[in-house]
């Protein structure tokens, strides 16, 4: 009899994966809708661009906001495939852990050389 691998969502609990992706997108939400009903309230009616090496010396605090909801909601994807080949190393797939943890350096050192 073939055995039959049984999904964590179907066995009552949440996978690692889904939790990182939940979590990354929940604060995101909660920083933008947060630095967008700031800037309502205080009547801001124009935004400055905010840098990411600048998130927090430019602007106002709702615009800082605005762009660390957008920071985190940009590096969940990178966060999940860290955990994703953490999950790949833990049960013996080191091809595709190595894959992607090359995955992650690719995308690291092209942000610092973008912003640097």
């Amino acid at each position: 009899m073939p055995v039959v691998s049984v999904s964590a969502e179907r066995r009552g609990r949440t996978s690692p994966i889904t939790a990182t992706y939940r979590s990354g997108l929940g604060i995101a939400l909660g920083a933008i809708f947060t630095g967008w009903a700031w800037a309502l309230l205080d009547g801001e009616r124009s935004t400055t661009p905010v840098r990411l090496g600048h998130l927090f010396d430019d602007g106002s605090p709702a615009e800082r906001l605005l762009g660390l909801g957008i920071l985190v909601l940009s590096a969940a994807p990178a966060v999940v495939v860290f955990v994703l080949a953490l999950s790949w190393w833990r049960r013996g797939e080191k091809g595709l852990a190595l894959v992607g943890f090359a995955v992650i350096l690719v995308l690291g050192v092209s942000t610092l050389v973008g912003h640097a």
